[in-house]
């Protein structure tokens, strides 16, 4: 896809190719522009984008539990304790080489059913 060539990165990648459906117009008869015929291409993309951006949030999110771990026996604040307990009942830590993605899927639902409690952690920062 033309994203590719002109984006780096899967990030902008996808903002890219979202962009690329909003922005270009087309004409069509009578040199009028059609906007409207392009919502329908551009809410699919963006669904495609945003399943991948949960795709990356999770990949992050297992990252930085992992790492967390490896800070033993330093402990987090008492929020993420909690939430990383509750998430290795779900996911459990890696001490040795397998595939991931079962876990990666695993992550995107736990994320998904912990939305508000991980938003207002955010919200405290």
């Amino acid at each position: 896809p033309v994203g590719d060539r002109y984006c780096g990165g899967r990030g902008r990648h996808y903002r890219c190719v979202v962009e690329m459906r909003l922005f270009r117009n087309s004409f069509s008869s009578n040199g009028q522009e059609d906007h409207v015929s392009m919502a329908a291409n551009a809410g699919t993309k963006l669904t495609k984008v945003i399943k991948n951006l949960e795709r990356l949030l999770a990949i992050e999110f297992m990252t930085a539990s992992q790492a967390l771990e490896f800070r033993s026996p330093k402990q987090s604040s008492p929020f993420i304790s909690d939430l990383i307990e509750e998430y290795r009942k779900v996911v459990p830590f890696v001490d040795e080489d397998r595939f991931l993605s079962k876990d990666m899927h695993e992550t995107v639902d736990f994320l998904r059913l912990n939305r508000e409690k991980i938003a207002k952690l955010f919200s405290q920062i």
